[in-house]
């Protein structure tokens, strides 16, 4: 096999390979360690607030993904949030390690950014209000949140990691099939060389 046709199955393997990474019909369960302590998770998450689900909506701006948007309606905040309501992203199948956010339910939500929406999940320390009492043991009364947002603040979602993987693999795609086309075709050195050689070819005729 040559050295661009080992380019092009490489692109494609990655192309596949891509495709199944974003499938959200992942068939095994969520597999997670226990999430770290309330301390530790206040650190290292980008904000935690308690509230109401006040509405769910299916995220429709990354085909390759099914997530669900829970907006919330925030009553206390310990990090990263002054004003409600506030849209939380997750995964929609638990199997993917979605968090089963109801509506009219409230949550104590440890939430996480990257330069995307807020997120959570299953392995993260989110939880039901009622079920959360180690957490508000350890975490304090926190702020009052009575601000109201013109808009429900989500983060930066302009930036879809999704994307920038889909143009790779197509960039490579295309880079490995000019490679191929070029390797297929005699170059213009071939010729020259056909060309010296039928010149020597004259001279010792003569």
């Amino acid at each position: 096999m040559g050295v661009c046709a080992r380019i092009v199955t490489t692109a494609l393997i990655l192309a596949v390979g891509a495709t199944f990474i974003s499938s959200p019909d992942d068939a095994h369960a969520c597999d997670f360690p226990e999430p770290p302590p309330p301390e530790t998770a206040l650190d290292d998450a980008a904000a935690v607030f308690s509230g109401e689900v006040i509405s769910i909506e299916q995220v429709d701006d990354d085909p390759g993904q099914q997530y669900i948007a829970a907006t919330i309606d925030v009553d206390r905040s310990w990090k990263g949030v002054d004003s409600s309501p506030v849209v939380v992203e997750t995964h929609q199948d638990e199997a993917t390690c979605g968090f089963p956010f109801e509506e009219g339910e409230s949550y104590l939500v440890y939430a996480y950014s990257e330069g995307t929406p807020l997120t959570t999940a299953l392995y993260h320390r989110t939880r039901l209000l009622e079920r959360a009492d180690e957490d508000l043991d350890a975490l304090g009364t926190g702020t009052e949140v009575t601000d109201q947002a013109d808009e429900p603040a989500n983060g930066d979602d302009d930036f879809n990691p999704g994307i920038l993987i889909l143009a790779a693999v197509i960039v490579s795609i295309i880079v490995a099939t000019v490679m191929l086309l070029r390797q297929s075709k005699p170059g213009l050195s071939d010729f020259e060389d056909a060309g010296d050689d039928d010149d020597f070819q004259e001279r010792d005729d003569r």
